[in-house]
């Protein structure tokens, strides 16, 4: 079974939630790579899907526990650091296997898809 989870969002509006505050929405490690090269767009899209992961998962994961970075290819990839315990993340009826993502971004809105496969 998938989820699938999706959200399109003006970009003002996602970059008003962190802009003051960065370090509290990404980890060290995606301030890195995206800061420089990709500005705004690039973290505002990867808060977003931040947002739907903590939405899904009933608000037992933080911003900083889940990382969102590129492989070599470009591609997002996502990594769930030090998971918290939920009813939607143990469980043998409700284990995730695979969590995917994907970004768009233009000049004033973000759009995102995450596909979740238990």
């Amino acid at each position: 079974m998938i989820d699938y989870l999706r959200k399109i969002a003006p970009l003002a509006s996602c970059t008003r939630v962190f802009s003051d505050n960065i370090h509290l929405f990404f980890t060290k490690k995606e301030i890195q790579n995206f800061e420089k090269e990709k500005g705004l767009r690039s973290f505002a899209a990867r808060y977003l899907i931040k947002k739907l992961l903590i939405d899904y998962f009933d608000n037992t994961l933080e911003y900083t526990n889940i990382e969102i970075l590129n492989n070599e290819l470009g591609k997002p990839f996502i990594n769930i650091i030090e998971k918290k315990q939920s009813r939607k993340l143990s469980g043998e009826k409700n284990e995730i296997s695979k969590i995917e993502c994907t970004l768009s971004h233009s000049r004033k809105y973000i759009a995102v898809l995450v596909a979740i496969e238990k």
